[in-house]
Formats: structure tokens, C-alpha cells, sequence
């Protein structure tokens, strides 16, 4: 819903101020990991449509294939944007 929204926006935006996206990783088709850098630290934020939106401490390993059309947009039009 939209409170759950605005709340994880409350939570994550002192994470997440002053960061660049560095890259949108897909999962699977409902899953998304968006790596964000700052100078001295990265965050990880885990989103699964519908269902949670999270940091994690945790990196996924990069299978070298190549991303989903969805993903692929996302990179084109939202990396390395504050």
C-alpha cells in the first residue's frame, strides 16, 4: 500500500541521501537488487514487486547473463542518477 511505501521511503532515506545508483541487478522476474554507492559506502536494496523493499548487507554473485528488457530500461534510463 501506500503507507507501506512512505514507510520504507522514512526508513531508507538516511541510507540512501546523497547516493548514486550504480547498477540494477535482476533476481528473477518479480526481483530487483539496486546497488548504490557513496564515497565511502554502498548500500543494497532489495525489491520484490508487491511483496518487500529492504537493505541488506548482502551481494549477490553476478552470473554474467545478461539482464531482462525490464532491467536493461532501468539501467538505461536510472544509472548513475543521485
Amino acid at each position: 500500500t501506500s503507507c507501506d511505501v512512505h514507510a520504507a521511503c522514512q526508513e531508507l532515506h538516511p541510507q540512501l541521501i546523497g547516493s548514486h545508483l550504480q547498477n540494477i541487478y535482476d533476481i528473477n522476474p518479480r526481483t530487483f537488487l539496486f546497488k548504490f554507492t557513496k564515497k565511502d559506502a554502498k548500500v543494497l536494496l532489495l525489491l520484490e514487486s508487491g511483496v518487500r523493499i529492504h537493505s541488506t548487507a548482502y551481494d549477490r554473485e553476478n552470473p554474467h547473463v545478461l539482464p531482462s528488457a525490464f532491467a536493461a530500461k532501468l539501467r538505461k534510463h536510472l544509472r548513475e542518477r543521485r
